[in-house]
C-alpha cells in the first residue's frame, strides 16, 4: 500500500513539475517579468533583486524540470525530496500571501534611499505558475500548491521514512515513464492544446534513465542529471534567443486584435459586475457598516443624512462575465497625442511594427537591420510603425542613430511587452490579424513580402 502511494505521488508530482518548468521556460521573459512584479517596493520590497530577475527566472524552470525528471527515475531521493518540499512550501507561502493581500489596504514601505511613507500595496494578480497557458488567480495558486504538498508528503515519507524511495528498476521505469506520459497527454490535450510537453517529458526523462543504463558507479545520478539539464537548457536558451515555441497571448500569430477589443456589449455577451465598497458611519451613534455600490444605490442610502460615507475602496469585482482579451491600454500615440490605434489596425495592406518597450536596452545592431527592413518594405508600398515607451526627444535621438526612415509612437510599456518577448522584435499584421512574430535573431529579409497591389 505504502508503495503504491509513494508511485503514484511521483507520477503526479513529477509530471506537474516537468509541465509547469515546461511552460514556464517557454516564457522566461514573461517569467521574468512576473518575478520583477514580486520582487517591487510594494510588493515583497525586494527591489535589490530586480535586476537578477531574470537569471533566478532560468534557475527555478530548470529547476522544477530536473526535481520533476529526479523524482519520477528516483534520483537523489532525499535531496530531491527535501528540495521538493522547500519549493512546494516557498510557494504555498508566496500563493498565500498574495492571495490575502488586499489592494486597498494603507501601508507602510521603505524606499530605495530608506524613507518610510505610507501607500497601498502592489498586490499580484495573477501568479504566474503556468504562465499565460492557464491563468490562475492567487486563491487558484494556493489552492494548487496545497494539492502538491499533499502528494509531496508521501514522496517525502517515502524518502525518509518508509525508505522505498530509490533509483529506479527498469520494471520501474517502465511503469513511472508510461504513466507520465500518458497523465502529460491528457494534461497536455485538456489544458494546455499543446503536444509537446509529451515529446519534452519522453526526452528528458529518457536521456536520464539511458544514460542510468551505460554507465556505473558512485556519479551515475550525477550524469542522469546532467544529461537532463542539457536538454532543458537547450530548450531554454532557444526560447531565450528566439521567440517562445508556443504563444499563448491575445497578440499571437493568427490572433484578430480589432475582435479583442471589443467589449461584452459589443459581442453580445454578459460583461463582468464591478462595484464600489463603501464604509459608512452614522454621525449620531457612531455605528460602521459596510455595503457596496448597488446596495448603496438600491436602498437609497444617501437620503438618510445621518449616514457619511467614510471609506471606499474598489472596484471590486462581483461576478464574472466577458472581458476582452486586449486591454484598454493598447493604444499609441504619435508625439501631438493623437491615437494612432486605427490606423495601424486597419487597411488591407501589410503593417510593419517594430516593437522596443526600452530604446535604451534594445539592442542597436538589430535595430539597424530592422531600418534597413522598413526601407525596402515600405518600398514595396507596405506600412512601417515602431511603438516603443520612449519620449519625443529620444525618440528623434534614436531615429538619427539608426537612420529610421519610419516614425515611432508612444504605448504603454507592459502592453509593449507583453505583445511580444523581444527587444526589438518585429510583428506583421493585415487588418487587424497578426501574421508573424520575430525576435531581433530571426529578422526576415523584405523578399518574403511582396509588394502591396492595393486590392
Amino acid at each position: 500500500m505504502k508503495n503504491a502511494i509513494v508511485l503514484i505521488s511521483r507520477i503526479i508530482v513529477g509530471s506537474i513539475f516537468i509541465i509547469s518548468g515546461l511552460i514556464k521556460a517557454n516564457d522566461a521573459i514573461g517569467f521574468e517579468y512576473k518575478l520583477i512584479e514580486y520582487f517591487s517596493e510594494k510588493a515583497l520590497g525586494l527591489p535589490d533583486l530586480i535586476p537578477y530577475a531574470l537569471p533566478l527566472a532560468v534557475f527555478i524552470c530548470l529547476g522544477e524540470i530536473l526535481l520533476g525528471v529526479a523524482l519520477l527515475v528516483g534520483a537523489f531521493p532525499k535531496l530531491t525530496n527535501v528540495l521538493l518540499m522547500i519549493m512546494v512550501l516557498f510557494f504555498g507561502w508566496l500563493t498565500y500571501y498574495t492571495a490575502s493581500c488586499d489592494p486597498f489596504e494603507e501601508m507602510t514601505f521603505v524606499d530605495s534611499k530608506g524613507q518610510e511613507y505610507t501607500a497601498t500595496p502592489e498586490c499580484v494578480l495573477e501568479c504566474g505558475c503556468f504562465g499565460n497557458a492557464i491563468p490562475l488567480t492567487p486563491w487558484e495558486s494556493f489552492a494548487k500548491d496545497m494539492v502538491l504538498l499533499f502528494f509531496v508528503i508521501f514522496t517525502f515519507l517515502g524518502a525518509f521514512v518508509w525508505k522505498n524511495l530509490k533509483l529506479n528498476t527498469a520494471k520501474e521505469d517502465t511503469i513511472l515513464v508510461t504513466a507520465n506520459l500518458a497523465f502529460t497527454a491528457v494534461f497536455s490535450l485538456l489544458m494546455l492544446d499543446w503536444l509537446f510537453p509529451i515529446l519534452f517529458a519522453a526526452l528528458t526523462v529518457g536521456v536520464a534513465i539511458i544514460i542510468k543504463k551505460y554507465t556505473s558507479g558512485k556519479r551515475k545520478e550525477i550524469y542522469m542529471a546532467l544529461g537532463a539539464l542539457i536538454v532543458c537548457g537547450a530548450f531554454q536558451y532557444y526560447t531565450l534567443e528566439h521567440l517562445p515555441v508556443k504563444d499563448y497571448r491575445p497578440y499571437a500569430v493568427g490572433n484578430d486584435l480589432i475582435d479583442g477589443m471589443k467589449s461584452a456589449e459589443e459581442k453580445g455577451l454578459k460583461p463582468p459586475v464591478y462595484v464600489t465598497m463603501y464604509e459608512m458611519t452614522n454621525k449620531d451613534t457612531k455605528a460602521v457598516m459596510e455595503l457596496d455600490s448597488e446596495k448603496y444605490l438600491e436602498d437609497r442610502i444617501w437620503e438618510d443624512k445621518a449616514w457619511e460615507i467614510t471609506k471606499s475602496w474598489g472596484p471590486i469585482k462581483k461576478s464574472d462575465g466577458y472581458e476582452p482579451p486586449i486591454p484598454p491600454d493598447f493604444e499609441f500615440m504619435d508625439y501631438e497625442g493623437n491615437d494612432m490605434t486605427p490606423t495601424i489596425l486597419e487597411g488591407e495592406d501589410l503593417v510593419f511594427l517594430n516593437v522596443a518597450y526600452d530604446l535604451d536596452y534594445t539592442n542597436m545592431e538589430a535595430q539597424k537591420a530592422i531600418s534597413a527592413l522598413a526601407d525596402e518594405v515600405m518600398k514595396k508600398g507596405h506600412r512601417f510603425y515602431g511603438l516603443s515607451t520612449a519620449g519625443q526627444e529620444q525618440c528623434e535621438s534614436f531615429r538619427h542613430e539608426v537612420q529610421a526612415a519610419y516614425p515611432i509612437f508612444s504605448g504603454d510599456e507592459k502592453i509593449l511587452k507583453t505583445i511580444v518577448r523581444a527587444n526589438p522584435g518585429l510583428v506583421v499584421l493585415k487588418g487587424g490579424v497578426v501574421q508573424a512574430k520575430y525576435h531581433y535573431n530571426d529578422l526576415p529579409s523584405a523578399d518574403e513580402f511582396g509588394a502591396y497591389s492595393g486590392r
